[in-house]
């Protein structure tokens, strides 16, 4: 943020970090540019009767030993689906790697919603907005056409999140905590910056010009409205 005597002040910082890499950035956004606040990380699956559940306890498991603030949510329209799901969970849990990290994620900040049918289902997903989202359904396409806010969407059985950290591609700074429903993951687009440029012909100048000083005397800025006026005499 503030250079030092060989490295240069820097005008934007980007990446994951813990919790105390997005205190650092909150408290530092003015002074330089950022991404985004992110963290802790979190990932919601829609599930019906064709998923394999021991998969999904591990994609699961495999968010919440993240850190122990992890949101792990699980969205389904079976609640016998969901109840089987919870038993596994269970099952596997005092014999997973990580427990320590794993079961606090898991006691404090895993969810199942039984969802009455698709349209509530959606809702739900694109309520929490999370920043991984998993569709492992017998027809996924309709949830893909109607599910909007997430950070990232993973497809299918053999499309974990856990691929899309490490080889599938997709950029592994996502937002969080709601925020995918006015932010997007980190891109090339984090790295440019974008401006505008007015040149105006005479006669453009001429059609355009009386709205805008119509609106500088409305608002009582007149030195705006006279900045327009003395180009019209």
């Amino acid at each position: 943020t503030y250079g030092t005597e060989t490295i240069p002040k820097v005008d934007k910082i980007v990446g994951p970090g813990n919790q105390f890499v997005a205190y650092a950035k909150k408290y530092l956004f003015g002074q330089v540019g950022i991404d985004q606040i992110a963290g802790p990380t979190e990932i919601a699956l829609i599930i019906d009767d064709t998923a394999d559940l021991d998969a999904i306890v591990y994609d699961v498991f495999a968010q919440a030993e993240h850190d122990e603030l992890a949101r792990t949510y699980v969205i389904g329209e079976d609640a016998k689906v969901l109840k089987d799901l919870e038993s596994r969970i269970a099952k596997a849990l005092p014999n997973v790697d990580r427990y320590d990290i794993v079961s606090k994620s898991i006691a404090n900040q895993h969810y199942l919603i039984h969802a009455s049918n698709f349209d509530e289902a959606c809702h739900v997903m694109n309520t929490i907005a999370p920043e991984h989202a998993s569709i492992q359904t017998v027809n996924p396409q309709p949830y893909i056409e109607k599910v909007k806010y997430v950070g990232a969407l993973f497809i299918g059985h053999y499309s974990p999140e856990v691929i899309g950290d490490y080889v599938a591609g997709p950029s592994h700074v996502l937002p969080t905590n709601r925020t995918a429903r006015f932010t997007n993951g980190l891109s090339v687009n984090d790295f440019l910056t974008r401006n505008t440029v007015i040149h105006l012909s005479k006669d453009t100048f001429e059609q355009i010009a009386d709205s805008a000083q119509h609106i500088a005397h409305v608002e009582a800025l007149y030195n705006h409205q006279q900045s327009i006026l003395i180009r019209q005499s």
